[in-house]
């Protein structure tokens, strides 16, 4: 846990006032800090020798007894069930005490006070120096001191056994606290509902109505993955053992959103219950438990064998030395206790039992013919249920072959459940079975979502084997507990279907008890039987059977192909000769391909025919042309000086038209509407470019190039910001979400609304910059002196991947410049220029000094150089090479011609139009380049419209997104990111990173785990150093019209992003203000 500067006693918080009074006192010079986290308030005392945790623990109970602490909290915030004190000498890293007190069993403390050091009086008020922390206390080492703590745990697990909300809420918060959620409980009613066709696979014949359900919302600051939280949660509340319950409705909140995260439904169903419920099925693994249970109170123990339709039962005592015992339980005791448990549970399809009585059990794989040396000293037999009764006869094997869905529904659950441990603790893996016509739906839930090459396989082959009649194939489907609609689904058909049509998908219900509607899927298809038959049905499948072979024969004359049946034959001079004539066919297609698009791209393009004399030019050119696309096009607004124009004004003259009059022509600064012209949003004006300026002093400057366009234009234009304004004081730093993602005007004029005037910002963000480009600019390129007292980091997972290959680093770090940089040879970045003279002395000096060693080649610069060799070699044998861009621009335009409708031409529009159309993507383009401001910021108007963006560019998902490529966030990524905030802290200045907004589209399953690893890595670095995290990334996941493309921000995006980052009181937006000058 880590402190800060900031005095209790002169914050608002009602909170931090209070723990100022409660546990601080001058003489001892104490400072305090605190942390809300989840459900549980985390107090830290330091002193120069470690306070006492007796005298701290009387004052915060005598505090806690007199004061309702959460009275003193928001009246949306969740209630706090615990306190956990700490103790230690100023320095040291992890408490040397900590204490817990849980405010439901205040009176308890308060009794064992007594036995304690008695209470000193309370300290007056201003006579500590306090602290308040916005730390957590991940690494602090909490060992328990006294026994009362512990015992008052339990107690908590006992409270919540009895189904008290509050309880529950408490002892969930025991684990969930730790990672920052907190977890409110409430209780509601369940309807009672019809029955309907839904099956579950299980009996509840005389299972008590369960008529209410758990509504349990956890709420933090972030989104956490339900993989991390599900299972936790689940075995916490199945280990209540709550009778009363149906089930829990686990509801996800983001502090401050409108609508829940996620969903999740945990089984309540008692463990005894769910055990019966398989042993009427006549589930081995469930009877002999369940005896067990019932033979506890003889001393014996039961295995349990199946062989045909008899139970083989084998007794054992439960203290057995060494594995055995001399004698065998007692007969009447051992059959009196089991012979009940079976008739109550009438097991399916089992007729009999054979009870042995031996003195160590049977392996495993032994049925009915015990070894010698396990010969029973008594047999019994007890005839069951099923030996009377028709309906119990046949196994749940038979009934599941003649198409009792039931009994499938339970055959699945038990195939699926291997650990039933497992499935007792967690719910496990619940199956839902719907028949529609010819077809069976089976939905497959679990507390975490079932992979589908596990559960679809299984369930097909399974199924397959079955041969239910009049049922032609199975479609299978898997979610997590509580959804509504499936995550993914899997399909198998039993016998050929001959047509495609859409399928209905069944929506299965949330709860066993309740099925929806069946609502079509159109991207869904499955097969189904055409009713045309005859001679067409023949011909049109003889007609494709030969299509087909001659497909398949003309593959194997390419030889490149063999047959199904045939080994390929290995090695061998036929396998070499034949790749030779592939290869050097595949010479003569590119040498003679190059030959003619050389010839075919050097010739000058014909002249289109005119149908219209070609137009005067202008003698003065409009300054309009000159203007960026949103003044060239703009929303234009007509009104007369007089005002209105009514029926009742004179606007009008007698013949009905406007008399003459002024017009005033307004033309809005930027329309920022969507295609209908309706939705109109906030965004900064629009600032001159800056790329003329930063093209001549490139121009005029003699430093060579880090390999990154932008990299250099943004060091040139940050020394011309420094030179006209003096060091920002707010630095933007990341990759181009941050260059596109905050605008430095809008964030410069909202800090002014909060009372920090006159602060400047500079936004340098660089395409494609990782977390180790960052820390080379801030540690290496920028002078310290130049750098400013704030630093806000905007990016988002993929910026700290240490799987993928960083090209942008690597460029850098290759680059004459930083190879100048190293060697200190690089003219320096800030500094004017050097007198003449001794610049020329320096030069002499250089060369009169002697020459090093070269520096021997890394591998990677060794490939460069090949590279570039190789390339320049073939380049110049090559006729096609030197007009590489003419041909891409030929290529493009044909393509992108045939495949969009035909249109008239239009004019070609001027560069400076070029340079602001919102066609232009790619930001790395030249063009977009040139819309870079003085302040660095890339403003884009363009809308991400996914109905039309997904027409001009392919949509990538995240399994193919080299970015997310072998995701890994441990190694130089976070290495980098360390050093940075190393860095910073020595220097003092304040580093706070911001996880930028992403679209819903872009957010794919790969994506979403990548990101929620990023945010839980994170949280963890946000408590143990100084860095300030905060997480936007789910802030506006449907506005689109805030995005350009499904992962960057547009102009009003960053509007938007600048006026909440002003807002966020956890930024230390003072840090930024008087900053010296350099």
């Amino acid at each position: 846990m880590k402190t800060d500067s900031r005095p209790l006693l002169d914050s608002k918080s009602p909170l931090a006032r209070w723990v100022y009074h409660a546990v601080g006192h001058q003489a001892d010079e104490v400072r305090v800090s605190f942390r809300l986290r989840g459900n549980q308030l985390h107090i830290l005392c330091e002193a120069l020798r470690c306070p006492s945790a007796a005298v701290m623990l009387a004052r915060l109970v005598q505090a806690l007894s007199r004061t309702s602490i959460n009275d003193l909290l928001p009246v949306d915030h969740p209630p706090i069930y615990q306190v956990s004190l700490y103790g230690r000498a100023i320095g040291q890293k992890s408490p040397a005490w900590s204490e817990v007190v849980i405010l439901s069993q205040l009176d308890r403390y308060l009794e064992q006070l007594t036995t304690l050091q008695p209470p000193q009086p309370a300290p007056p008020e201003g006579s500590a120096s306090l602290e308040v922390s916005s730390a957590g206390t991940r690494n602090a080492t909490v060992s328990p001191r006294s026994r009362l703590s512990s015992a008052l745990v339990m107690s908590n697990e006992q409270r919540a056994r009895q189904g008290r909300p509050e309880a529950i809420a408490a002892y969930l918060s025991e684990t969930l606290s730790s990672l920052g959620v907190s977890v409110k409980v409430s209780v509601r009613a369940i309807p009672c509902e019809p029955h309907t066709q839904e099956i579950t696979g299980t009996l509840d014949q005389g299972t008590p109505a369960r008529s209410q359900r758990l509504s349990i919302t956890c709420e933090s600051i972030y989104s956490p993955d339900p993989i991390l939280v599900a299972e936790p949660i689940a075995r916490q509340l199945r280990h209540l053992e709550l009778a009363d319950f149906q089930d829990a409705l686990v509801v996800s909140q983001v502090t401050g959103e409108p609508k829940p995260d996620w969903l999740l439904r945990i089984d309540l169903t008692p463990q005894e219950t769910m055990l019966r419920s398989w042993a009427r099925w006549g589930d081995v693994q469930a009877i002999a438990r369940l005896l067990n249970q019932a033979l506890a109170s003889v001393g014996t123990q039961v295995s349990a064998t199946l062989n045909e339709t008899t139970l083989h039962l084998f007794c054992v005592p439960q203290t057995q030395p060494n594995g055995r015992s001399p004698i065998a339980p007692p007969q009447a005791l051992s059959v009196g206790a089991i012979a009940p448990v079976l008739a109550s549970l009438a097991p399916q399809g089992i007729h009999a039992a054979t009870i042995y009585g031996v003195t160590h059990a049977p392996k495993e794989s032994q049925t009915a013919a015990p070894e010698p040396d396990t010969i029973p000293s008594w047999v019994d037999w007890l005839n069951l249920p099923a030996q009377e009764h028709a309906a119990l006869a046949d196994s749940t094997l038979d009934l599941a072959q003649g198409g009792d869905l039931p009994a499938i529904a339970f055959l699945l659950t038990r195939l699926l459940n291997t650990n039933l441990d497992r499935q007792l603790e967690t719910g496990g893996l619940r199956i839902q079975i719907l028949r529609k016509r010819d077809l069976l739906h089976i939905m497959a839930d679990a507390p975490i979502c079932p992979q589908q090459k596990q559960v679809g396989p299984a369930i097909a082959r399974f199924m397959r084997q079955l041969r239910l009649p009049k049922i032609s194939g199975v479609r299978i489907y898997g979610r997590r507990a509580g959804q509504r609609r499936p995550l993914w689904s899997y399909g198998l058909d039993f016998v050929p279907r001959r047509r495609l049509v859409p399928e209905a998908t069944p929506e299965f219900a949330a709860s066993s008890a309740h099925v929806g509607d069946l609502i079509a899927d159109p991207g869904e298809l499955a097969i189904q039987e055409s009713p045309i038959e005859g001679d067409l049905s023949s011909s049109v499948t003889e007609a494709t059977q030969q299509l087909w072979h001659s497909l398949q024969q003309s593959l194997i004359r390419s030889q490149l192909f063999l047959p199904a049946d045939q080994t390929p034959r290995q090695g061998g001079y036929h396998g070499k000769g034949l790749a030779l004539i592939w290869g050097c066919i595949g010479v003569l297609l590119v040498v003679q391909s190059d030959f003619v698009l050389s010839r075919v791209i050097s010739q000058p393009p014909e002249a289109a025919p005119s149908l219209s004399p070609p137009a005067a030019p202008l003698a003065n050119p409009p300054e309009e042309i000159a203007q960026p696309l949103e003044a060239l096009m703009p929303s234009l607004s007509l009104s007369k000086e007089s005002g209105d124009l009514t029926e009742d004004s004179d606007a009008f003259s007698s013949d009905g038209f406007t008399r003459p009059g002024t017009t005033d022509v307004t033309v809005a600064d930027d329309p920022a509407t969507d295609s209908e012209g309706v939705v109109t949003l906030e965004a900064e004006p629009l600032k001159p470019s800056a790329a003329t300026s930063v093209a001549l002093a490139i121009a005029r400057s003699d430093r060579p190039s880090f390999n990154s366009r932008q990299l250099d234009e943004k060091l040139a234009l940050y020394q011309q910001f420094v030179q006209d304004y003096g060091t920002p004081d707010v630095l933007v730093v990341g990759s181009s979400r941050a260059l596109r993602g905050v605008d430095p005007s809008a964030l410069k004029n909202a800090l002014a609304d909060q009372g920090y005037p006159s602060l400047t910002v500079f936004n340098f963000g660089v395409n494609g910059a990782t977390a180790q480009v960052v820390d080379l600019m801030i540690r290496e390129l920028l002078p310290p002196k130049y750098l400013p007292r704030l630093i806000i980091w905007a990016d988002g997972a993929r910026a700290f991947n240490s799987g993928r290959l960083d090209i942008t680093y690597n460029g850098i770090v290759a680059s004459d410049a930083y190879k100048a940089f190293e060697a200190g040879t690089l003219p320096p970045l800030f500094e004017a220029q050097a007198d003449p003279a001794a610049q020329e002395t320096a030069e002499d000096e250089a060369d009169s000094a002697p020459v090093a060693p070269a520096k021997p080649q890394t591998i990677f610069e060794r490939y460069q150089t090949i590279n570039q060799q190789m390339t320049k070699a073939l380049g110049d044998r090559s006729g096609l090479y030197a007009q590489r861009d003419r041909l891409s621009q030929v290529l493009k335009n044909g393509l992108l011609g045939s495949l969009s409708p035909k249109a008239p031409k239009a004019p070609s529009a001027p560069l400076s139009d070029l340079a602001s159309s919102e066609s232009f993507e790619g930001v790395g383009s030249p063009v977009l380049q040139s819309r870079v401001d003085f302040e660095g910021f890339l403003p884009l108007s363009e809308r991400f419209n996914p109905a039309t963006y997904y027409q001009k560019y392919s949509k990538v998902s995240g399994s193919y997104d080299t970015d997310y490529d072998a995701f890994r966030l441990a190694g130089e990524q976070m290495d980098a990111l360390q050093s940075l905030i190393d860095f910073t802290e020595q220097q003092g200045i304040a580093l706070a990173f911001i996880n930028l907004p992403l679209t819903e589209d872009y957010l794919d399953p790969v994506r979403s785990d990548a990101e929620a690893a990023f945010i839980q890595e994170m949280i963890r670095v946000d408590a143990e150093s100084k860095l300030i995290f905060r997480d936007f990334g789910q802030l506006w996941p449907t506005r689109n019209d805030f995005f350009s493309d499904p992962s960057h921000l547009n102009r009003y995006g960053a509007y938007a992003v600048s006026k909440a980052l002003a807002n966020d009181p956890l930024i230390p937006w003072s840090r930024a203000q008087s900053l010296p000058e350099p």
